[in-house]
């Protein structure tokens, strides 16, 4: 990547973090979580050398894992019933805006499933058989807390945090449904602490 590119980048996020009074880290974290969210790898690998030396795409990956799983263990993703609740609340969810029946529960469980059986194939022996063992009696959601510090630390890092990201989005056949700006409430979260 060419050094004038990245550093173009870096003057604009300084710019961007002066205009709305917030700190750099801040701010390039969000751009970073954005892009990651859209599945824009150039923009993933550009911003992420601009963190250089400011905070480590480890930390950032721990404390957006651990905030994920946090915020999901909080809405108890295992009953639709009280998303549902919580999404009236929101003012987000209205029946009519259903095109077609949609078997929710079955698709939240879904995407625990294949998070499930993305441990399995990456995991050792030991960590998947505990996983395995822990998924089958426990709350995915729990599982999940117990075992993200593992996941951070594979080769697929995103596909953990996109799979949480699609669990977040079961609501996409709402008109005013976006899972970002769920997202943004973890992130946010992430930024206090940068400061």
């Amino acid at each position: 990547m060419a050094k004038s590119e990245l550093e173009i980048v870096s003057k604009m996020l300084r710019y961007k973090a002066e205009v709305e009074d917030k700190s750099y880290p801040r701010v390039v974290v969000r751009q970073l979580c954005d892009a990651v969210l859209g599945h824009n790898r150039d923009a993933v690998e550009l911003i992420r050398q601009a963190l250089d030396n400011q905070i480590t795409m480890q930390d950032m990956i721990v404390r957006s894992c651990g905030m994920m799983s946090m915020y999901a263990d909080r809405l108890d993703m295992d009953s639709t019933r009280r998303l549902i609740a919580y999404l009236e609340w929101r003012g987000d969810y209205r029946d009519t805006n259903y095109t077609g029946t949609v078997d929710m529960y079955g698709y939240v469980q879904s995407k625990w499933d294949d998070l499930a059986d993305y441990v399995s194939h990456t995991a050792g022996d030991d960590a998947t058989r505990a996983f395995c063992s822990d998924y089958g009696e426990s709350n995915p959601v729990s599982v999940c807390r117990l075992y993200w510090e593992y996941i951070y630390r594979s080769s697929v890092v995103y596909s953990f945090l996109e799979h949480l990201v699609d669990v977040h989005g079961i609501y996409d056949s709402c008109d005013n449904w976006d899972a970002r700006c769920e997202v943004s409430w973890i992130i946010a979260d992430i930024m206090r602490d940068l400061d």
